[in-house]
């Protein structure tokens, strides 16, 4: 998937791959199937919550997607700004000021969804310690594991993610809003 921006204008998704003239999205948009595919393998709960809200158009496969893909622009990607939304094959999630905020039943998981991966929970506790700044030798002791234990749910962790540094989990962590009520 090319670098992309996403932004709303009058009410509808407007989109611009890497810098080219923007394009509003519709049905008929190359983008939706890829994206449809992602939310569908990364947000496995956003998809099913967007899956019941748009099920009456769910026999019109094209446009059924179309709505769920939609739905999570605005949600997630809504603002123009100067930082691509897609960059590097990662979604950038940004914050959306919406007037439903508080009150809104797709909250927490259509807008700013959290991830899932293929992270085991074990593996999940050490990376969220970590990520709240716990140094190692106190993840160990909290989580009553050796501190090899601990190294190697990390090494694990990120080859899953495809991270290679802390530096790189933190920003991966950040972008696929993987603890989201964290920091």
């Amino acid at each position: 998937m090319a670098r992309v921006e996403f932004f709303a204008y009058n009410n509808e998704v407007w989109y611009s791959e890497n810098g080219a003239a923007a394009r509003k999205l519709s049905d008929t948009s190359d983008i939706i199937a890829d994206l449809f595919k992602v939310i569908e393998e990364q947000y496995p709960d956003a998809m099913k919550a967007l899956r019941e809200t748009y099920s009456e158009a769910a026999d019109n496969i094209r446009y059924h997607q179309y709505l769920i893909v939609r739905r999570f622009l605005k949600c997630n990607f809504s603002n123009i700004d100067d930082k691509f939304d897609i960059d590097e094959e990662r979604l950038v999630f940004e914050y959306v000021p919406c007037p439903l905020r508080g009150e809104c039943r797709l909250e927490g998981l259509v807008c700013k969804p959290r991830f899932s991966s293929s992270l085991s929970s074990a593996e999940l506790r050490v990376l969220e310690l970590l990520y709240k700044g716990v140094p190692k030798v106190l993840i160990a002791e909290k989580l009553y594991l050796s501190q090899y234990t601990v190294e190697n749910h990390i090494k694990h962790a990120y080859k899953k993610l495809d991270v290679h540094s802390e530096a790189e989990f933190f920003k991966y962590a950040e972008a696929h809003n993987l603890f989201p009520k964290t920091r």
